[in-house]
């Protein structure tokens, strides 16, 4: 359905060819927008796509077209304009890049150097019309873990009766649904017509950052403790003294540790037995991630070696001459529990869903009232794909015995 969609939207040649002559056709794109399951942006890419000698997006062609300067060059004499460029009386259509531009501010602000969700979901889904949805179910014990083929060198060989370990996909029994949030912004239309674009992003990248740290620790919450759907709390790994009696949980080590205190030793033996995920990021609070920058590391990075043996082509010969463990990505997440490290393996760990046309009506009362108050949101939630691709170190207590 959604190729037929593709298939017959219009194409247009020139910006100029776009149908945004008025405000009500400027809104009809966007309702058209989310009727194909993409931003405002996306689908004008769509029906007016870049050709390759394009330097500008099929958006930022629309900005032009109106004469609005988003960005300040002093170096040119060019100057970014003022708010009330969107909503002059002889380019009516323009209107509709206002609340659009901004959005796309608050989704692509350079703040996401700093933290940013995507930053450790591997794939995301859009939805449209519904507010539920359907969390992946991944069920495959028949190739991992203790007991599977791989756990007796089999790889995935078929058996004698022509039966070849099975994997499980689908959607979870139990719905899950998007969550809301964002901020108002009340400002004025006087303020808006008298600020620069370049002023208005600014602050809208600065109100969205406390927005993303608080999506940012809910993702963490969901790869701990579950996403309510058939995806269990994460793995937790402890540290034990002795090999006695050690579950498959506990990593049993030879330094004597006191309650929060971790060992290299230790997190060696917590990257090692996660295959065959590997951790590019790792989440922890202020004093968590301090003692494990701090910790003690012998002269030569037993990473290194450690790192071959797993992931070397060779049948785990390790080369001294490559790369150390590769890099990981240390997250402050202050809603992390003291003296555990969250590793995520971001290619499998996450789903993204978001909910396209949440907005909508927000987005038409900026067009019709030109912008007394504004609302920027976004309609939102994250569930596992993999739980195992997230694993917990917990080294609040000391090693049992």
């Amino acid at each position: 359905m959604h190729l037929t969609k593709f298939k017959n939207l219009p194409k247009y040649a020139t910006a100029a060819e776009v149908p945004m002559g008025t405000a009500a056709q400027g809104l009809d794109l966007y309702k058209a927008s989310i009727d194909a399951g993409m931003t405002f942006w996306q689908y004008l890419e769509m029906i007016q796509p870049s050709k390759p000698t394009d330097n500008l997006s099929a958006f930022d062609r629309q900005l032009q077209l109106q004469g609005i300067i988003v960005k300040s060059r002093p170096d040119l004499g060019l100057y970014s304009s003022p708010g009330e460029y969107f909503f002059q009386s002889d380019r009516p259509g323009s209107a509709i890049l206002f609340p659009v531009l901004l959005q796309k501010t608050a989704l692509w602000t350079k703040l996401k150097s700093f933290v940013d969700i995507s930053r450790i979901v591997a794939t995301t889904r859009t939805i449209a019309g519904t507010s539920a949805y359907s969390a992946l179910s991944i069920d495959d014990s028949n190739i991992s873990g203790a007991g599977s083929p791989t756990a007796h060198g089999r790889r995935f060989r078929v058996d004698q009766r022509g039966n070849f370990p099975a994997v499980t996909i689908g959607w979870s029994e139990k719905t899950n649904a998007v969550t809301k949030h964002g901020v108002q912004l009340n400002w004025t239309y006087e303020f808006v017509r008298r600020a620069s674009i370049e002023l208005m992003q600014t602050v809208v990248a600065r109100i969205m950052l406390q927005d993303q740290l608080e999506l940012f620790n809910e993702a963490i919450n969901v790869l701990i403790n579950g996403d309510g759907s058939a995806n269990p709390a994460c793995v937790v790994k402890t540290l034990k003294k002795t090999a006695a009696g050690a579950t498959a949980n506990q990593i049993v080590i030879s330094d004597n540790l006191a309650a929060g205190q971790l060992s290299y030793e230790a997190w060696l033996k917590f990257i090692g037995g996660t295959r065959p995920y590997t951790f590019d990021v790792i989440c922890g609070n202020l004093d968590t991630l301090v003692k494990f920058v701090t910790m003690q590391r012998p002269t030569m990075d037993p990473a290194e070696i450690i790192t071959n043996l797993l992931e070397a082509k060779n049948q785990g010969t390790a080369k001294l001459d490559t790369p150390l463990f590769p890099n990981v990505t240390l997250f402050l997440a202050d809603g992390m529990p003291a003296d555990k490290l969250l590793g995520i393996d971001t290619s499998f760990a996450l789903e993204r869903v978001i909910e396209l046309g949440s907005d909508l009506k927000e987005v038409e009362r900026v067009i019709q009232n030109q912008t007394e108050a504004m609302v920027i949101s976004i309609a939102d939630n994250v569930s596992k794909i993999f739980p195992e691709a997230a694993q917990l170190l917990d080294f609040s207590g000391a090693p049992a015995a």
